[in-house]
């Protein structure tokens, strides 16, 4: 006898579930957050059936109460770790190099990092140099 329609629906739905449980379980075990988040990510992409996804990452240096992206503003942005800047033009974003964001951004003392609004990396340097950051604003804006 074959399985209504309905049924055989159902069944691949509780397979897909069973097997993203297995999958779930097994991320439990991982003990390194960057392999963890890489690995949540791509299930989360699976399972929604998405093209792509992202991870906004949260530091405690930018007031704990937030998404370190959420500082950055609405507009270019300059992401400066234990670097004095003096960008007049491009908002900064001060970090220190200990901290989650640090270490996703491999940053080192003075690593600075030009934040397009949308979120993109647009350029990145060890050292800040304000030339380099203004070719790198009127490259990426077409100018």
């Amino acid at each position: 006898m074959k399985p209504a329609r309905d049924e055989s629906v159902d069944l691949r739905q509780l397979q897909r579930d069973y097997a993203l449980s297995l999958r779930l379980l097994e991320l439990g075990q991982q003990r390194d957050v960057e392999p963890f988040l890489r690995e949540a990510l791509a299930l989360v992409v699976e399972a929604v059936e998405a093209r792509q996804g992202f991870l906004e990452l949260h530091d405690d240096q930018t007031g704990g109460d937030g998404w370190l992206i959420e500082s950055l503003g609405p507009d270019f942005a300059l992401l400066s770790f234990d670097g004095p800047i003096d960008a007049a033009d491009v908002p900064v974003v001060a970090l220190e190099c200990s901290g989650l964001a640090a270490r996703r951004y491999d940053a080192q003392p003075g690593t600075t990092y030009l934040i397009r609004p949308d979120r993109y990396v647009a350029a990145r340097w060890r050292r800040y140099n304000r030339a380099a950051v203004r070719a790198a604003l009127a490259r990426a804006t077409g100018h």
